[in-house]
């Protein structure tokens, strides 16, 4: 045989050269049994041992889990074994041979890597048959040792059991929590991620937000602005007007003076030449016969003049009269108008601060929320993060759709800020032009007022020219006729003067009757003017104020006719946001269907991975029960063969008997044999004691197990309160198909738990049962010793011996049995708690879910409700408003 017990490292890789590898006693034997035998090792989980792994785990150690007696006892084995090894065995592993002079390729590291993803329960299998052909195995040893007297090899083997068992339960626990470990660091970076992006979102949201305030602001003081201005070109332009009309006053105070004054000269002048008249009046009766209807036709046509302006006068009066009281009626409607815009204007902005106090309660909301979510995040579990990670990413989806309703609200509310400014831009050149057309009205009355002045002085300057002119005529003629028939005429013209002088005297009286009407009818039509340009004058405040207030009211007018495009344009926005929430909230019952769809096939996914997990845990109970049922047929035969032993005593006791009659005939025989029975007490003395001490044991574990099933028992009542508190619960929350799941997983939980209780007891009968075969069998034994005469004492002790050292072997294999099954049985019950508290977390969770929904369902359909009644009386006001428009 070639030794090769200096290799490479490099004998795992796959190499071409078809080299024999052949076997050596040194470390490589271990290294390839353990490649070649990879189904009792740990490479079929492919897992490693981390010590800092296993102590960042929650979960208890195997070692508490078993008992501290069985613990030392198990070190202290291992210590033995270990040293018998070292000193009494050179020889190879049993299965290093098998492959001595295998012409087979290692085993590749991808074929390894296929091993690594075996189910659990093939794990379980391969296990459950090593540790099979382990027991096998280590009874053929123990036989064997049976032979050369080591008792010290079989707690070794069993030693060795129970270490392989161990390693095998603590690795693949290991790998189980560095499977959860790393799906834990990776739900983890994904929540922090989603973190991060709601954050980013929230920080864009409040800049934006800080912006369209800042624009709002400006928006104010910008109109705060523009009313200033306004305010300011109206206190001017009211300062012109009452400048002008005081202007105009002063310059009709003027000209009536001035028309007095002419008066006032003109009238002595007549005087004067009517007395120089009288004086010639011999000379100028017939020019003056000749002028009289002249003057009266002259002073008719004045009159009639007068009497026409008058009536034009008059007539113009009523107009401004009637002018006045339409505008007064137009003012009071617009007046009404005004206010019920004002009214609409306060509603509008009362609607407008509204919107605004919700987007800030809606913000409020989000940014509470998004720190709710942050702490759950934190104290979530990596079983439901998928969940969160779903709902967090609806609720971002709906906070960015509120936030895009919210910027088109403000788009919405800027473009009739714009629209304002350009109704008022309007405005301002409306109010030009009627400040135009106002200066023109006013040179047009000026213009008026001065062709009337002109037409009276015309008609005075006519009067006195016509008189000087015939005065001139009448001294000429006179003259020439005194000249001619001075001398001639005189007798005649005697008479006829004195005829003549008196009806001109009656003339001279009529005359001056007239003249004293045409003063008195001057004076009253002095006063009448004086009174008319009062009235002109009062006309003219009221003409400016009544079209400053037409301004106004046009003014309004297109305000209301802006405001009522404004409010049609906000009813159909209203319209459309109510169409757009009532595709929302069809959406969101979609969604919500979705989401039932989505929860019923997790839920049944759950229901059936329950199912499954059910399935192995009935295979498992199945397997128990049958391992019972094998140590059941054990008890039995050990039974059966106590029952033989308790016959071959009574036949022993027989012969005893028997021998006694003998007893007397062979004394010297017995002195002979009196040194063996001493022999035989000592050993029986010693087998005592050692039977003693493993009843001590076996009374150790006794309690033991009994305070494990008191234990258990607890935590029994503390399941069965839970349960029922969890029941409590649910029909309270009539949650469906998940808490019926719960509550099927618990019931079946509940039976494993019974079912084990109940093994337990079972075993603890058995073990009274055995203690008191023991007791018993250690009573006769006793007697046995104290008896004098015995055919065969060495035969029967040594069989006694046999058969006890393989009931304590039994006892121990079923205690090592026993204690494992505690500690699965304690591992069950550690991994159901878990998934118990992580059922209660996931059922608050939910039922925490369902009321902040049904809150959300329940704050959102009553926005809706307020904002559908707002829309419905602004609606109402419009038609309101549109009729009484219409009236008007």
């Amino acid at each position: 045989m070639v030794l090769c017990s200096n290799r490479d490292e490099s004998h795992d890789v796959h190499k071409k050269e078809k080299r024999r590898d052949t076997w050596c006693p040194g470390n490589l034997s271990w290294m390839n049994a353990k490649e070649l035998y990879p189904a009792v090792k740990v490479d079929l989980s492919a897992v490693k041992p981390m010590g800092a792994e296993h102590e960042r785990c929650s979960l208890l150690p195997f070692e508490e889990l078993l008992d501290p007696d069985s613990a030392g006892v198990s070190s202290r084995k291992e210590k033995g074994f270990h040293n018998i090894q070292s000193e009494e065995f050179s020889v190879p592993e049993h299965r290093a041979m098998v492959h001595v002079t295998s012409r087979r390729k290692g085993i590749p590291r991808k074929k390894i890597l296929q091993t690594q993803t075996v189910n659990e329960t093939q794990i379980h299998g391969l296990t459950r048959k090593v540790a099979d052909d382990e027991a096998l195995q280590i009874d053929k040893v123990n036989d064997c040792s049976m032979h050369y007297n080591s008792d010290k090899i079989l707690l070794s083997g069993n030693n060795y059991l129970r270490e392989s068992e161990a390693i095998l339960v603590i690795k693949q626990l290991q790998e189980k929590i560095r499977v959860l470990e790393k799906e834990r660091s990776s739900s983890q970076e994904s929540l922090d991620n989603v973190v991060e992006l709601a954050t980013e979102q929230t920080l864009s949201a409040r800049v934006k937000y800080e912006e369209i305030y800042q624009e709002l602001l400006d928006a104010k003081e910008e109109a705060k602005e523009a009313r200033e201005q306004l305010a300011s070109v109206q206190f001017s332009n009211e300062k012109n007007s009452e400048s002008q009309f005081l202007a105009e006053v002063q310059e009709m105070m003027t000209e009536v003076e001035s028309s007095r004054n002419l008066i006032d000269s003109t009238v002595p002048v007549i005087v004067d030449d009517l007395f120089q008249l009288y004086s010639n009046i011999s000379s100028l009766m017939n020019e003056f016969k000749a002028t009289i209807p002249e003057s009266s036709m002259q002073i008719k046509s004045i009159t009639k003049s007068q009497e026409k302006l008058c009536s034009c006068l008059s007539a113009k009066i009523n107009e401004l009269e009637d002018e006045k009281v339409l505008l007064h009626k137009q003012n009071l409607d617009l007046q009404v108008q005004i206010e019920q815009l004002q009214k609409v204007i306060q509603d509008s902005e009362d609607a407008f601060v509204e919107h605004s106090e919700l987007y800030e309660g809606e913000k409020f909301e989000l940014l509470s929320y998004i720190g709710s979510l942050q702490k759950e995040i934190s104290s979530l579990s990596s079983s439901s993060l998928n969940r969160e990670k779903e709902s967090l990413r609806k609720d971002l989806e709906k906070t960015k759709a509120k936030l895009k309703d919210t910027e088109a609200k403000l788009k919405n509310a800027i473009q009739e800020k714009t629209k304002l400014e350009s109704e008022k831009a309007c405005a301002e050149r409306e109010i030009k032009l009627l400040h135009g057309q106002k200066a023109v009205f006013e040179r047009d009355v000026n213009k008026y007022d001065s062709l009337i002045g002109r037409r009276r002085d015309s008609a005075i300057d006519r009067g006195s020219n016509a008189f000087e002119a015939k005065r001139a005529k009448g001294s000429s003629s006179l003259a020439e006729l005194s000249m001619q028939e001075d001398f001639k005429k005189l007798e005649v013209l005697a008479f006829e003067m004195e005829a003549t002088i008196a009806s001109l005297e009656e003339e001279l009286a009529n005359s001056n009757k007239e003249k004293e009407e045409a003063e008195s009818r001057a004076e009253s039509l002095a006063s009448d003017i004086q009174t008319l340009s009062d009235e002109l004058d009062v006309s003219k405040a009221e003409l400016s104020a009544l079209k400053e207030e037409v301004l106004h009211l046009t003014s309004t007018l297109e305000e209301s006719r802006s405001h009522h495009q404004g409010l049609k344009s906000t009813i159909n926005a209203l319209s459309g946001e109510k169409d757009d929430l009532a595709m929302q909230l069809a959406d969101a019952l979609l969604s919500i269907e979705e989401e039932k769809v989505i929860w019923s096939a997790k839920e049944k996914a759950s229901v059936e991975a329950i199912e499954e997990k059910t399935d192995l845990y009935n295979a498992e109970i199945a397997s128990l029960s049958k391992g019972l049922s094998e140590v059941q047929h054990e008890l039995e035969i050990y039974r059966e063969e106590c029952k033989l032993l308790k016959e071959s005593l009574t036949r022993s006791e027989r012969s005893a008997s028997l021998e006694k009659t003998f007893c007397i005939e062979k004394s010297l025989e017995i002195d002979q044999i009196r040194n063996e029975p001493r022999v035989v007490e000592e050993h029986s003395t010693k087998t005592q004691e050692a039977l003693k001490s493993e009843l001590q044991v076996v009374l150790l574990e006794h309690h033991s197990t009994i305070e494990e099933v008191e234990r258990l028992r607890m935590e029994l009542s503390m399941l069965s309160k839970e349960r029922e508190g969890l029941l409590a619960r649910a029909k309270e929350l009539d949650l469906g198909d998940d808490f019926q799941a719960l509550k099927s997983h618990l019931e079946v939980v509940s039976m494993e738990h019974h079912n084990t209780t109940e093994e337990v007891e079972k075993l603890r009968m058995e073990l009274s049962m055995l203690s008191k075969e023991r007791e018993s069998l250690l009573a006769r034994v006793k007697e046995l010793n104290l008896g004098d005469d015995l055919k065969n004492p060495k035969h029967e002790l040594k069989l006694l011996r046999e058969k006890l050292a393989s009931l304590e072997d039994k006892m121990h294999s079923d205690r090592v049995e026993s204690s494992l099954e505690k500690a699965k049985l304690r591992m069950r019950l550690h991994w159901t708690q878990k998934k118990l508290d992580a059922f209660r977390t996931k059922h608050i969770e939910l039922v925490n879910e369902m009321d902040f929904m049904n809150k959300k369902f329940e704050d959102a359909s009553k926005e809706l409700k307020q904002r559908l009644a707002l829309c419905g009386h602004e609606i109402l006001n419009l038609k309101k408003q549109l009729a009484s428009y219409n009236e008007g």
